[in-house]
């Protein structure tokens, strides 16, 4: 499989997966922000960052209220996702939860004459104290590993204003919201 698609393949991807993105405008996008939905063929796909000291990752399980407190810390309005009907994949140093995203499976979705099956990655943090290690890249790349070993196909992120970040593990923009920055 391959991992470059042109701008009308890109939409087509867009429209098998997430339609309802297409009609989005960008009223909610705040003047000179973009979000981008990106792919990834997991095809061949490997982790290609080093193990890091003092890091665990895995699922979440147990109480829900340390995972739900890191939620909080990041992003608030992500705390209702995380309410298990997906599976959170953490990152856990000094038995605290210092990063997580959820593991979400898109289905399988009718593309190019043929199926292929989607998943990713979402609603994806760090904790203030931890960022800039590289923690939750690694962990998103685990994430990426877990769903090729799943039987994925592909690796979709959604609605993402972070895409050089995701680039990184070979992630691709197939479609972009933009607004322009205001004079």
């Amino acid at each position: 499989m391959r991992n470059e698609w042109t701008e009308t393949e890109g939409r087509k991807i867009v429209e098998a997966v997430f339609p309802q993105v297409l009609t989005w405008g960008t009223d909610g996008l705040a003047p000179g922000k973009r979000e981008d939905e990106m792919l990834l063929s997991l095809s061949g796909y490997t982790d290609p960052l080093p193990a890091l000291d003092g890091v665990t990752f895995g699922f979440y399980t147990g109480d829900p209220a340390p995972l739900l407190a890191a939620v909080n810390e990041v992003e608030p309005n992500w705390a209702k996702y995380y309410d298990g009907r997906e599976p959170a994949f953490c990152a856990i140093a000094r038995d605290k939860v210092v990063s997580f995203c959820l593991l979400s499976d898109f289905g399988e979705r009718e593309i190019f004459g043929g199926k292929a099956k989607f998943g990713g990655t979402g609603c994806v943090g760090t904790i203030p104290a931890y960022r800039r290690r590289g923690i939750g890249l690694k962990m998103v790349s685990l994430g990426t590993l877990i769903l090729k070993e799943r039987g994925f196909d592909y690796s979709y992120i959604h609605d993402t204003g972070v895409p050089d970040w995701y680039a990184k593990l070979g992630y691709r923009t197939i479609f972009r919201r933009e607004r322009p920055a205001e004079n």
